[in-house]
């Protein structure tokens, strides 16, 4: 029988509408929402979801590890039961798997006041179901007996919708639209790159949606969280493990920055601290009650953390480190320090990592699981290097050859391994390039189309150093864990002097770390201001680097630095919105000591810099002088550490701020 788009949709009694944008706009809706919310008092109910193994397709690699994720934040922030977390994977999953746990196992475990979590880890489609309407749906690919299906988003909702619960939420980690690149070993898009060979699947005529496009009365709205309504979401390598962008963004704010976000504040926080792919953005969209907690509950442990212990063994610890971003994560060495949150603060050391899990050894046995950490020094290697995978359309001899180019650039690139974290491309045409597969903006071209391989390499030395430099900057950034006493603010330059961000540390229980406003727009030749205030006792020290759309680096201020003495604001630092446009990053590195080897180093390259900002040309040499000036001081006694870098959280901060210069009207 041949299903019209039409009536597929009505025989579950739904419209085009139903659970979808239209049914968060409707204050009456809201306020139903938010007094459900309030009166919430039943279970907490799970179904998790992950998918890696479509038979004879192409597979994924990191739905697992999603799941894991979810199941730890969970349980061990949101006081989920484990006996309340249903877990379908890969042939678990197919349609018929899902319509049983919905209609069977759900339905009669699921009260009007419960809640019921529901996540999603898979690929997802674009689907026709209509010959006569060639709208295609988003639909989600599911394992079936002779190959891929796809169950219509839709559909999934109204299964949710059917169990009528207290509060219904929806993560999915998955993409619609194609992408740009094709899969490679380090980035897998989440999008099934042959919809064709997809069947439709539709529900079971048992069952029993019921026609309204709400939650019945005093129920709240599904919360719904899209990694991308449109373009493209990946999984990428973390630490030998394939793991979801979004998850572990989603496990990362919940846990360091603001367990107690809201759908509305994570609209627009969440959003700028998600690695974007700059060939096809992705959309993501948070659906919901504006004032709702994010996973439709409130946390049990609303203090900010690195992780949290995930198991104990005979040989030690498993402990959750999603707190860190990804790419901090990746670089942190064996020996780095955490501080387990209990009253005799006993120190975890990290011996080992896996995707977002590490292993560790406590200073003491009386430690519990679920207890949360917190970052104390973070050990960086000193010989850290660009991880550069090779593009598969490169032969074998040209992959030799590059790999022994870059070999050759010792300390500042190499050749990563299929499991690597990877920080750019080699391509066919011997440029570089993200990830997602945007050429880096800055690299000389070629001179000569028969350019050797060796040639290019040395070409792209010069840029390859400035981007080691940028990273650098991004592994110095510790806002949610250093202690050093600091707000930092941004202001426009109008006759209200508008604030436009904030940032306070260390970070203290009750405090907001959501921003209003965290990616401010300015228009070319706007002003602004930044202030900084020093809330502590003891003197600290200030350097402050721009970062352009064309990724260049630029010095902020005087190469001497700033000292802000104990309880003391600077005078306001003035912020012009330059080209290029697109968004600029801001790094404010600030430390215990004068920065001597920065302005050595910087002395060295530049004499007596007349101009501010300065564009910083060569600028390892000076990241490089200001990592050994934020080196911890090692304990009386002992010998520095000559492998790793270590920072100390209570000698250094790194914070960074975000804004997006735009045209102004005039010009444009």
């Amino acid at each position: 029988m041949a299903w019209r788009r039409r009536d597929f949709l009505q025989a579950l009694g739904l419209t085009c509408g139903a659970l979808g944008f239209s049914s968060f706009l409707r204050p009456s809706d809201l306020k139903q929402s938010a007094q459900a919310l309030s009166q919430f008092r039943g279970r907490k109910i799970a179904l998790l979801i992950g998918i890696d193994q479509y038979g004879q397709g192409p597979n994924l690699g990191g739905c697992q590890q999603d799941l894991k994720i979810q199941k730890h934040l969970l349980e061990s922030r949101f006081g989920f039961a484990a006996t309340d977390i249903v877990t379908l994977r890969n042939d678990q999953a197919s349609g018929s798997g899902i319509f049983t746990t919905f209609q069977t196992d759900l339905k009669t475990k699921v009260k009007p006041e419960d809640l019921v979590f529901v996540h999603f880890s898979g690929y997802g489609t674009r689907l026709v179901t209509d010959p006569t309407d060639p709208e295609p749906i988003p639909a989600l690919v599911l394992p079936g007996k002779s190959g891929p299906e796809a169950i219509a988003l839709s559909t999934f909702q109204a299964l949710i919708q059917d169990l009528n619960p207290a509060q219904g939420i929806l993560v999915l980690d998955t993409s619609f639209d194609p992408g740009s690149r094709p899969p490679a070993p380090y980035w897998r898009p989440r999008t099934y790159p042959d919809e064709t060979a997809i069947a439709p699947i539709v529900a079971p005529e048992t069952t029993t949606v019921k026609s309204n496009s709400s939650f019945a009365l005093g129920r709240s709205a599904l919360i719904q969280l899209w990694a991308a309504t449109e373009g493209v979401t990946p999984e990428v390598q973390i630490n030998g493990v394939m793991t979801g962008l979004f998850t572990a963004a989603l496990g990362q704010y919940l846990s360091a920055y603001d367990p107690m976000v809201t759908v509305t504040t994570a609209q627009t926080n969440l959003a700028v601290r998600l690695p974007k792919d700059e060939t096809q953005p992705a959309t993501m969209t948070f659906l919901g009650t504006k004032t709702a907690p994010l996973y439709g509950t409130l946390p049990s442990d609303t203090l900010p953390a690195t992780g949290q212990i995930f198991s104990q063994n005979p040989t030690g610890l498993e402990v959750y480190l999603g707190g860190f971003e990804p790419e901090i994560l990746q670089a942190i060495a064996p020996g780095s320090e955490l501080t387990i949150r209990t009253e005799t603060a006993p120190i975890l050391q990290l011996s080992g990592k896996a995707g977002v899990f590490g292993q560790g050894k406590s200073s003491t046995q009386n430690v519990t699981v679920g207890t949360a950490i917190q970052e104390t020094k973070r050990h960086l290697p000193r010989n850290l290097a660009l991880k550069i995978a090779l593009a598969e359309d490169l032969s074998r001899i040209e992959r030799v050859d590059a790999t022994s180019a870059f070999a050759s650039l010792t300390n500042i690139a190499s050749v990563s391994n299929p499991q690597d974290w990877v920080d750019y491309v080699f391509d066919e045409a011997y440029q570089l390039t993200t990830v997602p597969g945007k050429i880096v903006p800055g690299v000389v071209p070629a001179s000569d189309t028969n350019e050797a391989i060796k040639s290019s390499v040395n070409r792209l030395l010069p840029r390859l150093e400035q981007l080691l430099a940028l990273k650098w900057l991004r592994l110095l950034v510790n806002e949610t864990s250093t202690q050093l006493p600091l707000k930092v603010t941004v202001q426009r330059l109008d006759r209200f002097s508008t604030l436009l961000t904030a940032k306070t540390t260390p970070f203290s229980l009750g405090q907001s770390k959501s921003n209003p406003n965290p990616q401010p727009t300015f228009t070319v030749g706007e002003k602004g201001q930044y202030q900084l205030e020093n809330t502590g006792t003891q003197p600290l020290f200030c350097l402050g680097f721009a970062q352009s759309p064309k990724q260049e680096l630029l010095l902020l201020i005087a190469k001497e630095g700033l000292k802000i003495p104990p309880e003391t604001a600077t005078s306001p630092l003035e912020l012009t919105a330059l080209r290029p446009l697109g968004v600029w990053t801001i790094y404010w590195i600030i430390g215990d000591r004068p920065f001597e080897n920065f302005q050595d180093q910087a002395t060295q390259l530049f004499g007596d810099l007349e101009t501010i900002p300065q564009k910083l040309e060569k600028s390892l040499p000076l990241i490089q002088g200001l990592l050994s000036d934020l080196q911890a001081v090692p304990p009386e006694g002992t010998e520095p550490n000559k492998e790793n870098y270590v920072f100390s959280t209570t000698q250094w901060a790194g914070l960074r701020f975000t804004y997006t210069v735009v045209e102004t009207e005039a010009s444009s």
